[in-house]
């Protein structure tokens, strides 16, 4: 049977002022607090999927034929700023199997992008578990009794970060380290639309190549213009 399929679709109103970032065209829309409606192009093998500015989404991008093969993928950071050029996300990561996370057999990380500076952006990772001592609850869960390192963070201590996107970056860098100007990263920008203003296309995308650094550690990244 074939089914006819149209090249566009509608999407519900996007009720919010922040920009959305279409995660396969890299295209920036505008939406509105009082809600606006657009129309993305797609082909018949795609689902248009946004990313709200603001945000950071981990994703892995090896293909497995089960989740379980992934475990020692490296991970992709796709930061999507927002009208303040800042962004925030977490990840957290158990063995999938047993219940020892009830003990604090885990890793939960907190990312964060933010300008400093009129000149510089900075992407860091924290432990989101260290930072939510003290709590009663994190996003509604009851506080996880950590102490020391896990045997499952010390298993997937090899487990890096390949690469970081950065969608809505107006201007070139000229440069890229880490820890604090220490070492200089690999980089490429690509030339859009900025994460501020009213402009509507590609965003403009840096896209920072395998910056060494292990998902279980602590680390910045300093993007300077």
């Amino acid at each position: 049977m074939i089914m006819c399929v149209p090249a566009a679709v509608e999407l519900p109103l996007l009720t919010s002022s922040k920009p959305y970032y279409n995660y396969f065209s890299h295209t920036l829309y505008r939406g509105s607090d009082s809600g606006k409606e657009i129309t993305i192009p797609s082909d018949l093998h795609e689902i248009p999927l946004l990313i709200q500015g603001g945000n950071i989404v981990p994703t892995r991008e090896r293909l497995r034929r089960a989740s379980s093969l992934m475990r020692f993928d490296p991970f992709t950071l796709r930061v999507a700023l927002d009208r303040g050029e800042s962004a925030s996300g977490d990840l957290y990561l158990d063995d999938g199997e047993s219940y020892n996370h009830e003990k604090g057999d885990l890793v939960w990380r907190l990312f964060n992008a933010s300008k400093v500076s009129k000149r510089k952006l900075k992407i860091s990772s924290e432990n989101y578990v260290t930072l939510s001592e003290g709590a009663d609850v994190v996003h509604g869960v009851a506080k996880i009794p950590v102490t020391g390192d896990s045997s499952f963070a010390k298993a997937i201590a090899g487990v890096r970060v390949e690469r970081i996107m950065i969608f809505g970056v107006a201007d070139k860098p000229t440069k890229v380290t880490l820890e604090n100007g220490a070492t200089e990263l690999d980089w490429e920008y690509q030339p859009g639309v900025g994460a501020k203003g009213k402009k509507q296309g590609t965003a403009g995308l840096l896209v920072i190549r395998d910056p060494a650094v292990r998902i279980v550690d602590d680390w910045s990244i300093e993007v300077d213009f």
